[in-house]
């Protein structure tokens, strides 16, 4: 289910060796295909619907993996020289997502932003190069990580993250004096497995979707002196509406698609 990110005539896509048993990043010569590299480590899995699921993320060539098992590697993306890793699940207390994780690594800037959603600590901001902790958000409501990734938005001038977790969406600040804090909370939307992210819009609206009869939901952003608020404007049954299992919609000018 892992798809491929591209970056500076390169390809990188993670990829689980049955053989082996080793989740590996690999990087490929985008025009030829050779493999340049490939950084490997121990994994002992059970197919379960395919292994690895998520997309690398790449920025100052930074190259950010979230394993299957919830282990985190950045790499020199040139080289392929290992520059820090996480293990979310010994570190954080996340529990890994029935099927795997299917978080895809959120890079603002110079920090990679993840949803642990352990016990602890919901999101976190790790600074690219160096994997220390910039910031953390509290888990108090305790959500659990789903399949879904991290988004990010801007509403009325203001930068936050938005994630849907098991037990809840929230809105985290992505700058000021407040960065890592909740703004907003719901838990409006009951699904029990959540594999498509939010999908955010300009004028405040996030459009939320999942699989197994939970249909769709459309929930309001609304600021008043810098205090946020959110309300469920529309919510459809799966045979009323848009719905999808896994893909998260995309929005193009006018319209949505979705699978």
């Amino acid at each position: 289910h892992s798809a491929p990110a591209v970056y500076n005539g390169c390809l990188y896509v993670l990829d689980y060796n049955e053989i082996k048993r080793q989740e590996q990043l690999r990087c490929f010569n985008l025009e030829t295909g050779a493999e340049i590299w490939r950084r490997a480590y121990k994994l002992k899995m059970k197919r379960n619907h395919g292994f690895s699921r998520t997309v690398p993320a790449i920025a100052n060539n930074t190259v950010v993996s979230f394993g299957p098992l919830c282990h985190i590697m950045a790499l020199d993306a040139t080289t392929g020289y290992l520059k820090w890793t996480k293990d979310l699940v010994k570190e954080y207390g996340s529990k890994v997502p029935f099927w795997y994780g299917g978080q895809c690594p959120y890079i603002d800037g110079n920090t990679v932003v993840l949803a642990p959603a352990g016990t602890d600590k919901l999101l976190i901001g790790l600074d690219l190069e160096t994997g220390k902790e910039l910031w953390s958000t509290p888990n108090r409501s305790k959500i659990i990580m789903s399949h879904s990734s991290v988004m990010p938005m801007t509403f009325n001038g203001r930068k936050m993250y938005v994630y849907c977790g098991i037990g809840g969406m929230v809105g985290i600040a992505a700058d000021g004096p407040d960065l890592g804090q909740i703004l907003w909370q719901t838990n409006a939307f009951k699904a029990s497995v959540i594999a498509p992210s939010p999908l955010v819009f300009n004028d405040g609206r996030i459009y939320m979707t999942a699989g197994y009869g939970a249909g769709s939901i459309t929930f309001q952003l609304s600021e008043t002196d810098g205090k946020f608020s959110v309300a469920a404007v529309n919510q459809l049954q799966a045979k009323e509406g848009l719905a999808s299992e896994q893909q998260t919609p995309i929005h193009d000018k006018d319209k949505v698609f979705i699978i």
